[in-house]
């Protein structure tokens, strides 16, 4: 729950927490879905095996990092902002 008179830092823990917590659901679904499909793959993919933990980790780890550090952008610029500016009406 957020709160009104939350300091800058609550803000960011916030939402990166909240941020973070989609991004492993995300990215547990994509293994999920990649070792279901794995085997359907292997006449399709020379030279990797059905549970390569390399053509696993790579795209988890990078779709993590660039998840992590879209909602951080954000966030910072959030932050900044003067709550009195952002609930007036424009």
């Amino acid at each position: 729950m957020l709160i009104l008179d939350a300091t800058a830092r609550q803000t960011i823990g916030f939402i990166v927490r909240n941020s973070v917590a989609l991004i492993v659901a995300g990215v547990g679904v994509g293994f999920v879905a990649a070792a279901l499909l794995a085997r359907s793959m292997v006449g399709i993919l020379y030279g990797v095996s059905t549970f390569d933990i390399i053509a696993f980790g790579v795209p988890g780890v990078v779709s993590a990092t660039a998840g992590i550090s879209t909602s951080l952008v954000p966030v910072r610029r959030a932050v900044r902002i003067d709550p009195m500016v952002a609930l007036q009406q424009p």
